[in-house]
This record gives C-alpha cells, structure tokens and sequence, in this order.
C-alpha cells in the first residue's frame, strides 16, 4: 500500500533529518583515504625518492594540497548533487548555494 498524504510528509521529514545529520559524519569518512596515501608514501619512502629526484618540499606540498583539494571537492560535490536533485533534502533544497559552498570550501580546506 503506497503511502500518501500526511504520512508521506512525515516520511520525508523523518529522511531529511537523519540526512542533514548524518551528511557532516559521511564527509569526514574522507580522512582514512588521505591517512592512507600519507603512511603509502611513508612505507614506499616515496618523499625521499622524489628529493633524489629533484622536487622541491614547496611542489611536493602543493601538490599534496591539490590532490587532497581535488578529491575533497569532487565528493562534496557528489554528495551535494545526490542530496538536492535525488532525495530532495531541505539541507540542500533550503540553504543559500553561497552559504553552502563557503562552508564546504573551508571544510576542504581544513
């Protein structure tokens, strides 16, 4: 039996709160990854081979932001698409684009 009118609202109010709560918990799961490239390059003495090589500390950090920048935003921006055009939810649907976007680029950044 489909659900309709009042509890249909319910329903989807129930979906967006457990969403909003639960959008904050799923970006930080983005740490692991980056912990892992870290201990990689320590296991593999990557960061030695590239000083042998020549690269600046400067461009090896630089590029460390980049990648980790890249990553951080592409799943953002999954997330967000996900959120606003798939389930709906007032998270995104209600809250101001730019106010969005400047606290997931400081998030990124962090």
């Amino acid at each position: 039996m489909p659900v309709e009118g009042a509890d249909r609202s319910f329903i989807l109010r129930i979906i967006s709160v457990i969403g909003s709560s639960l959008y904050p918990f799923a970006l930080s799961l983005l740490l692991p990854i980056f912990m892992y490239a870290i201990v990689l390059e320590k296991e593999e003495k990557l960061l030695e081979m590239m000083k042998m090589n020549g690269m600046n500390m400067r461009e090896y950090w630089l590029m460390t932001f980049i990648f980790s920048f890249i990553i951080t935003i592409l799943t953002f921006l999954l997330f967000f698409l996900f959120g606003y055009f798939i389930l709906e939810l007032d998270f995104f649907t209600g809250t101001s684009k730019f106010v969005l976007s400047i606290v997931l680029l400081g998030w990124s950044i962090a």
